[in-house]
């Protein structure tokens, strides 16, 4: 259900689309931890309840590190279980 699929770090968003296989490692990605899902997943299903029609929804984390290109991961985790 909450798993981490990746490590990097960094920022969440919500985007749209399905979950890719997950990765593995350590790193800024993996700040976003079991617990922070759960929030976001708490804060995202209350936003959708606020639409008429339920858009296509998936998490994705954008991991910062130094002066590297952001790491993007789409489908980061996902609320199905």
């Amino acid at each position: 259900l909450l798993d981490r699929r990746h490590a990097g770090g960094g920022a969440a968003q919500i985007a749209a689309g399905g979950p890719p296989p997950p990765r593995v490692g350590g790193g800024p990605a993996a700040s976003v931890t079991p617990a922070k899902q759960k929030k976001l997943l708490a804060a995202a299903r209350q936003y959708l309840t606020t639409l008429k029609t339920l858009p296509p929804c998936r998490f994705d984390v954008v991991a910062l590190t130094g002066t590297a290109p952001p790491d993007w991961i789409k489908n980061a985790f996902d609320d199905v279980g």
